[in-house]
């Protein structure tokens, strides 16, 4: 994800970034190893109460 992003949680081994767009939310599920971060999913949400 380029660019700021509005929000970042830890979530046990996993991380979520929330990104505001427009009036939606794109919210990316990612895990960190070593050398690279690794997408498990990525999806558009228009509940941005939920994720900022």
């Amino acid at each position: 994800m380029r660019g700021k992003l509005d929000k970042i949680s830890k979530l046990n081994d996993l991380y979520r970034a929330v990104k505001r767009e427009d009036d939606k939310v794109l919210v990316v599920i990612y895990r960190k190893s070593n050398y690279e971060d690794i997408i498990i999913t990525a999806y558009r949400s228009s509940k941005k109460g939920k994720y900022l």
